[in-house]
């Protein structure tokens, strides 16, 4: 139903590379609070390797496709099936890259070379946070230090890490933002991607902030990206400079000088402030 060509030409023009996507499994078995899963559900159903291989080839061949995204919830839940996957990616000789994206609790040193010798070339996780106590909050399952270890390999291996972080969930105070950023920095991720926690119907998190939702939110799901929902711990605007100091930070972390040094002052300066205000308003309002 897509026109193929003109689809991966597009790719090829803007990025270099002749992608599509590609999903080798449905559902996700884990139980993040604010994760909605209304498609697919909680139960795990992974495709047999050869089709999947055998789907590859066709759009290699075919269309001239060179790189695969796999939009799997988890790619790495089943190690000894993506084990099995590298082998076959390694025997056909699949002239292809490939990412996908996992969780920092499901990898190892050796599955994460199995994957870079069979051609993937970048892997993004949901870090969400640096604050344990947060990752505890949303039921993440997973820990600070797993993030911090699996970076190590990564950037060992070669693989580009990128990584999702969401900010103003529930008890998320300025402390628990400054250990995030403290992570990202220590992390040095090549792709980052930050959002506002939203309540998704249907999820433990937006019975928990039922109450506290915004008018519109509550009435028709509108939802614009970064714009918090919800009855945040700050307004609006601190979570977009949040943003844009998070951005500006991590590129000063790969980059050091004083050019990145001064692109992230204004920022920090911001939040900082920002968070000084709030607290001292709502020591007022108390």
């Amino acid at each position: 139903m897509l026109d193929m060509p003109v689809y991966v030409r597009a790719w090829k023009g803007a990025h270099g590379t002749a992608t599509t996507g590609i999903m080798a499994s449905r559902g996700c078995p884990f139980r993040c609070n604010w994760c909605s899963r209304p498609i697919f559900g909680n139960n795990f159903r992974l495709r047999p390797v050869d089709p999947v291989i055998a789907e590859m080839r066709g759009l290699i061949d075919r269309y001239g496709v060179d790189h695969f995204w796999f939009f799997d919830d988890s790619f790495v839940v089943k190690q000894t099936w993506v084990e099995e996957l590298c082998v076959e990616l390694k025997r056909a000789g699949m002239p292809a890259s490939f990412e996908c994206m996992a969780r920092v609790d499901q990898v190892s040193e050796k599955i994460l070379r199995l994957m870079k010798d069979a051609g993937c070339s970048r892997i993004t996780y949901g870090v969400e946070s640096g604050s344990q106590k947060v990752l505890d909050a949303m039921e993440k399952g997973t820990k600070v230090d797993q993030v911090r270890r699996t970076a190590d390999w990564m950037h060992a291996l070669g693989i580009q890490m990128g990584v999702f972080i969401m900010y103003g969930y529930p008890g998320e105070e300025y402390p628990e933002i400054l250990e995030t950023l403290d992570l990202i920095r220590r992390i040095q991720p090549d792709q980052i991607s930050m959002s506002v926690v939203h309540p998704m119907p249907g999820t433990g998190f937006y019975e928990n902030v039922s109450a506290s939702l915004s008018s519109s939110t509550a009435s028709t799901g509108d939802y614009h990206e970064g714009t918090p929902s919800f009855r945040t711990r700050y307004p609006g605007f601190f979570y977009k400079f949040l943003k844009k100091r998070t951005d500006a930070g991590c590129r000063e972390a790969r980059q050091p000088g004083i050019a990145n040094s001064l692109r992230v002052a204004p920022w920090r300066a911001a939040t900082a402030l920002l968070s000084c205000l709030c607290r001292d308003r709502s020591r007022v309002d108390g």
